[in-house]
């Protein structure tokens, strides 16, 4: 169901350090040779191969295409995410001269920890680039894939890291609109978690600050998180969805997949949980508040932190809790009903995490 493109990289430390983004985005404005180019906007380099050797590409999609890449001066590896200037695009940008929408929704962020490092940007009459950081990983998509559900205590953290994360945009002024588990990469030595890909989007400026009751008509992200009230009204606040595409995140991260896969299942809200798994009422509860069909009866985003199971050390597990059914006919089913799906025990963690290969780590690129 899913549409995704990936590329693989290895981790590599420089030996030297070329200039910042913070320097580059001091340098004076630069102009884009070639037929029907334009100057660059301000903040933005003009060629990328003057800095970097592109490799071979490694992805491609309606957003454009990945290719790997070395920078020059060092030798370091990155990876370089060209975006072609589309419709969507010039909406966005129109009459501006400032930083591409992208760019500058992750430069504004790149304080928090949990949000992926740009090393470089550059700018070209027909796309714009983006030069991120590598480090061995894998997307959250795939480790689910590969591995299953995931147990508690692993989701618990990972969780935890995100939520930080997401608010921390917020109160950096920056809405995602596009939280799922294809745009959120696992460090594979660390566990910790870096969220990617911020082209569907917005600033919250001073008008609009207050994602809690802000009203916003468009939406960019993904059809299966989206929340019951842009399905059914085509209105959403930036904390309701944001609440509710985490719901959905952490169903899918502790039964392994998507709970909706369609607009009715959606605006349902009907959650059904595998008793195999056995999972705490702690956390089955917050999955249940974050999906919750009517927006004001929903979990707060700020409250998802002080919530009895990202509270607990050690979830207590119930047996055959007696609202428990099974899927059967929708997707979902297909994972959750399978005996053979792998559900690792904390004790099997370390195991899996150092069977995890350098060789499938991937970055995600692509917003469906």
């Amino acid at each position: 169901m899913k549409i995704k493109k990936l590329f693989s990289f290895s981790s590599q430390k420089s030996s030297k350090s070329c200039d910042s983004l913070e320097t580059i985005l001091r340098q004076p404005q630069q102009q884009v040779g070639g037929s029907g180019g334009s100057g660059t906007r301000a903040g933005v380099k003009g060629d990328i191969h003057s800095e970097y050797v592109i490799n071979e590409m490694l992805g491609k999609g309606g957003f454009g295409r990945v290719f790997s890449a070395r920078r020059i001066c060092d030798g370091t590896e990155v990876a370089v995410k060209e975006v072609v200037k589309d419709a969507r695009y010039k909406t966005d940008n129109k009459n501006s001269n400032s930083l591409p929408t992208e760019i500058a929704l992750m430069q504004q962020v790149q304080h928090v920890e949990g949000v992926i490092k740009i090393l470089d940007c550059f700018d070209s009459p027909d796309c714009y680039y983006i030069v991120m950081e590598k480090f061995k990983s894998k997307d959250l998509f795939d480790f689910i894939t590969d591995q299953g559900p995931l147990p508690e205590k692993l989701a618990r953290s990972m969780f935890r890291g995100i939520v930080k994360t997401v608010i921390e945009c917020r109160d950096g002024g920056v809405l995602h609109r596009d939280i799922k588990d294809e745009n959120i990469l696992v460090d594979l030595n660390t566990m910790n978690t870096k969220l990617i890909d911020f082209g569907s989007g917005c600033v919250l400026n001073k008008t609009n600050n207050n994602s809690s009751s802000t009203v916003f008509t468009e939406y960019r992200g993904t059809r299966v998180y989206s929340p019951p009230e842009w399905i059914q009204q085509g209105r959403y606040t930036g904390d309701g969805l944001t609440v509710w595409s985490l719901g959905v995140l952490l169903y899918d991260m502790l039964c392994g997949d998507i709970p909706f896969t369609c607009d009715r299942d959606t605006c349902a809200g009907k959650l059904t949980w595998n008793r195999h798994l056995r999972l705490s009422d702690a956390a089955m509860d917050l999955v249940e508040r974050c999906l919750t069909v009517l927006p004001e009866q929903r979990i707060t985003l700020d409250s998802i932190l002080s919530h009895p199971w990202l509270q607990e050390s050690t979830p207590s597990l119930r047996a055959s809790p007696s609202s428990v059914s099974l899927m059967s006919t929708s997707l979902v089913s297909s994972v959750t009903s399978s005996s053979s799906s792998p559900v690792l025990s904390d004790s099997l963690l370390d195991e899996v995490v150092a069977s995890l290969q350098p060789a499938s780590a991937s970055l995600l690129v692509m917003t469906v």
